[in-house]
């Protein structure tokens, strides 16, 4: 029931692209993850098949200081669907307590998923075993060996199937809900040369050995 399509336009003025899993397309990437589209009277019928007909109520819980369109945006399409969201916006402690410390019931965080170059330490800040963030999240069955399974492969020879595996589960599990995928601009001198940018998903990564200047 998110319409994440008009969701990355809104928030991203057509530079942000909606997501349906949890990596963008680096190494971690599934292409066979079809990722569930937008359809609102399957949505609707979803909800009725769960029993909950007439909806419930929950809560959207974001962080004081965000992009304030993005709750607002959610509680809408939520309400299409017939379910009431009370928007919780919550100061930094409460957040961090939120996400990283008591944990939440009953609602949705909104939290912004920063992607590394190498997919296992984004994987293993959000997501790792033991849990440290988003503690009242759950982890699909096997996640830990998972994760074991990815991390024993070398950075640079890492297979892509042991990462896609991560992607798949979560995807399966419906662990979270990806949005969108967020995209971040540099101003480049064109004296500079052969610094490796864009190269990695990592905004500031560069290729410090290799980049030189030109007068």
């Amino acid at each position: 029931g998110i319409d994440k399509v008009a969701l990355a336009k809104s928030v991203g003025y057509g530079f942000f692209q909606p997501a349906y899993q949890l990596f963008q397309k680096n190494v971690a990437y599934d292409p066979t993850i079809p990722g569930r589209q937008f359809d609102l009277a399957k949505a609707k019928q979803m909800l009725s098949d769960a029993g909950y007909p007439n909806g419930f109520k929950t809560s959207i819980i974001a962080l004081v200081g965000g992009n304030d369109n993005i709750p607002v945006l959610l509680q809408s399409m939520f309400a299409s669907m017939g379910i009431t969201a009370e928007i919780q916006m919550v100061s930094a402690a409460k957040y961090n307590d939120v996400t990283a410390g008591s944990g939440w019931q009953n609602g949705v965080v909104v939290y912004s998923d920063p992607e590394f170059p190498n997919p296992g330490t984004t994987v293993g800040l959000l997501w790792g075993v033991p849990q440290t963030r988003l503690t009242s999240n759950a982890r699909p069955a096997g996640w830990a060996a998972l994760l074991q399974a990815a991390y024993t492969q070398p950075t640079k020879t890492a297979q892509p199937k042991e990462y896609q595996a991560i992607s798949h589960a979560a995807y399966d599990f419906s662990m979270l809900i990806p949005l969108y995928y967020n995209t971040s601009f540099l101003a480049v001198s064109n004296r500079v040369h052969d610094a490796g940018l864009g190269t990695r998903d990592g905004l500031t990564y560069f290729d410090e050995q290799k980049t030189w200047l030109s007068k």
